[in-house]
This record gives C-alpha cells, sequence and structure tokens, in this order.
C-alpha cells in the first residue's frame, strides 16, 4: 500500500504542470511522508532475510556515496571566515548533525571537527563510518560467503574503504594547500566514492545475473547467415 502510493505520488508530481509553489510543496510533503511510512516499514516490519540485507546495503552505499559527493562539493575550499562558518553550519543541518555537534563542542563550527563527526564517528548514523560499518554487517550476511576465513570480492572491496577511513586523519584532510583548496580532502572523498562503487559493482557481480539478449538460431540477423543455415537444413 504505502509503495503504491508513493508511486502514484512520483508520477503525479512528474506528469502534471505544477507552477503553483502551494502546488508543489503539497506535492512534495505527500512524497515525503510515503518515504517517511516507507522507512518505518524497513526498519521495523521487514523480516531480516537476505532480501532485507541487499535493502540495506544498497541504502548504505547510497548514503556514504551521497555524503562523500555532497562534503567535496561543499567542504572543498576556503572561501572567507564568515563563509566558511556558514557553509560549515549548513552542511551540518543538511546531514542532521547540527544538535550533536553543538552539544559535543560548544563551539563555531571548525572544519576538523566536522570531519570528525560526519566521516570518522561510528555513533552518528549519519557518518561514512556509520553507513560503511552497517554495509560490513551486511555483507557479512549475505548468502554465499566464502568462510573459513577467505574474504570474497565484496569483502574485500568492503574492508579497503573501511580501512582507509580508519587510517584518514582529519588534520591533514582540514588543511588547505596555499591557494586554499583542500586537495588531500578531495582526493580522499573521491576514493571513498569509488571505493563504495566498487563495493556495488562485487555485490552485483556476485549476487545477481545479467541476462544476455538471446537470439534465435533459426532467425540470424545476417541474410548470409540465413541462407547458410537453410542449405544446411536442406
Amino acid at each position: 500500500m504505502v509503495i503504491g502510493a508513493l508511486s502514484r505520488e512520483l508520477l503525479d508530481l512528474g506528469s502534471q504542470q505544477l507552477d503553483h509553489q502551494i502546488v508543489v510543496q503539497a506535492k512534495l510533503r505527500q512524497v515525503m511522508q510515503s518515504l517517511l511510512a516507507f522507512s518505518g516499514l524497513v526498519a521495523e516490519s521487514m523480516v531480516r532475510d537476505p532480501g532485507w540485507r541487499f535493502l540495506d546495503a544498497g541504502r548504505r552505499i547510497e548514503r556514504g556515496t551521497q555524503l562523500s559527493s555532497f562534503l567535496r562539493a561543499t567542504l572543498d575550499e576556503r572561501r572567507g571566515l564568515a563563509t566558511d562558518s556558514l557553509v560549515l553550519e549548513s552542511a551540518l543541518t543538511a546531514t542532521e548533525s547540527i544538535i550533536t555537534y553543538r552539544r559535543r563542542y560548544r563551539s563555531q563550527a571548525q572544519l576538523e571537527t566536522v570531519l570528525d563527526l560526519l566521516l570518522l564517528d561510528p555513533e552518528n548514523p549519519r557518518s561514512l563510518a556509520y553507513q560503511i560499518d552497517a554495509l560490513a554487517r551486511d555483507v557479512n550476511d549475505l548468502p554465499g560467503q566464502v568462510g573459513s576465513g577467505r574474504f570474497s570480492e565484496v569483502d574485500k572491496s568492503t574492508l579497503a574503504t573501511s580501512t582507509a577511513l580508519r587510517l584518514a586523519d582529519t588534520a591533514a584532510l582540514a588543511t588547505a594547500d596555499a591557494d586554499g583548496t583542500f586537495v588531500t580532502l578531495r582526493s580522499f572523498l573521491a576514493q571513498m566514492g569509488h571505493g563504495l562503487a566498487r563495493t556495488a559493482d562485487s555485490i552485483q557481480d556476485t549476487h545477481f545475473m545479467t541476462q544476455v539478449p538471446q537470439r534465435s538460431m533459426l532467425t540470424p540477423a545476417d541474410p548470409g547467415a540465413a541462407r547458410e543455415l537453410r542449405v544446411l537444413l536442406e
């Protein structure tokens, strides 16, 4: 029921000419309500079987990728003291971590401590570390694991990304070059995004089969091959 309502709302939102701001906002609220209902259904009502593990692994990969891209786009360079402070607070607000940051640090937002909270804090449900830890648990419970201490390709890609994150030095990431660009941070976030993408590809290659388009031998696309086939059959 929830999925059907969400599908109808998305189709409605995409098919109508919604010029009036109030109408657009009302439609978006309906979509958000359905998404929240679906999220609650997944969190509280789904059996933790392989299907749920695949669903949650996809969610963790998506959140981790979005967070890496978001921080890379917003925190990649210095823009001035006042602007930087506003950007950092906006990033914390967008990641639903502003209250936690203010309670923990009780100071104006600084890049290093923001990175501590959004990248490395395993207790913050919006941090990259939290997503990768949850992804590792999902991957470990997927069917067909190698076992006996051996790592599958999915395990290897997940472990590589997790290790790189754990070894990150936020002080170094928060150090800008002479031109005010955070090159190390930008490169690190790109590495995290690529690592998550490799894990997604490994899950697909390991657990899902791609159907190759099939062509009947009796109707080959090449006319010459068709003549040769008829000769052989005769």
